[in-house]
């Protein structure tokens, strides 16, 4: 099987100002300062920029990415709402075991949460929420120990989708029957 590309590569470094206070880390792609800075260094001159997929969990499927949304593109980054969210998170949760349970999941979700926020996302309680209910699953690296836990992902992510777009068509049926039960 031959390697996948990453839906996403950041070849800057990107500063986050977080809630993260008390941690001093430094690897080659997270650098973390007490005063709650996060640099994630995407110029790493050993590698072209790190990579990721956004928000997860995403799949493959036939030349195609099948999975959560990463939301409309901002207007002022020409990126994805949750490009930065998704990126500082999933680097988190990537170099965890090297800070040796200094930061908790619970306090990288939040900064997860901030992060959507801080870029306005609509949906960013419900993200949030997703990442607290299956985080878990990536956090204790069951996702690399039980693969088959990717099929089950994908049926909840097209469940999740299916469930979205039935409560949108469920509204829009709704204002039009109040529409057109006054006209």
């Amino acid at each position: 099987m031959e390697p996948r590309p990453y839906v996403f590569v950041e070849t800057n470094d990107i500063i986050y100002h977080t809630r993260l206070k008390g941690l001093d880390f430094s690897n080659d792609w997270l650098d973390i300062r007490e005063n709650g800075q996060i640099t994630l260094l995407g110029s790493n001159p050993k590698c072209q920029g790190y990579a990721w997929d956004g928000c997860s969990p995403k799949f493959f499927f036939w030349d195609i990415y099948v999975g959560t949304p990463d939301g409309i593109v901002d207007l002022f980054s020409a990126k994805p709402k949750t490009y930065y969210a998704s990126l500082i998170h999933d680097a988190l949760y990537q170099f965890r075991h090297e800070y040796k349970g200094q930061v908790s999941r619970k306090t990288t979700d939040l900064i997860f949460l901030d992060e959507l926020q801080l870029n306005k996302f609509a949906l960013s309680l419900l993200y949030y929420r997703i990442v607290r209910w299956f985080g878990w699953i990536y956090w204790n690296d069951l996702m690399r120990s039980l693969p088959q836990l990717k099929y089950i992902f994908l049926l909840f992510a097209l469940l999740l989708l299916w469930l979205l777009f039935s409560l949108l068509n469920l509204g829009i049926h709704a204002v039009f029957q109040f529409f057109t039960a006054w006209f």
